[in-house]
């Protein structure tokens, strides 16, 4: 049986160096390095943040039966810090929560800076720009 595969992978490791360490495989690499996509993260490519915002509003209005409008300027800009300090690692889940947690049709400031006691501290020094 003949097949035809494409496989695309993702990492946030630099394999080239995790090569030379012997942490991974050096056939395997090359095997899977035939096209090379390079994408910046998102901290680098804050105009995508928008669509993102967009993209995740609308996919938890439908999964949570929301109607949820959007993110207020203020809950915008601490978003926009958070992603900065924090390198997005969890912006979908921020997204989420602050959807799922929030009483009216906007994404407030308050919303987010109550998520957790310990994202709070980290939250509101971003506003500071500290």
């Amino acid at each position: 049986m003949k097949v035809d595969v494409r496989i695309i992978v993702a990492t946030n490791k630099h394999l080239e160096e995790e090569v030379k360490k012997g942490a991974f495989r050096e056939d395997l690499y090359y095997r899977l390095n035939v096209v090379k996509i390079t994408v910046p993260p998102l901290r680098e490519r804050k105009d995508d943040i928008p669509l993102l915002i967009e993209h995740f509003t609308k996919k938890f209005n439908d999964r949570h039966k929301r109607d949820i409008m959007g993110l207020t300027r203020d809950a915008r800009d601490i978003l926009l810090n958070m992603i900065i300090r924090e390198m997005c690692g969890s912006f979908e889940n921020i997204i989420e929560r602050a959807m799922v947690l929030t009483r009216g049709d906007y994404i407030s400031k308050e919303d987010l800076t109550s998520l957790s006691g310990k994202s709070q501290p980290s939250i509101e020094g971003g506003m500071n720009g500290t």
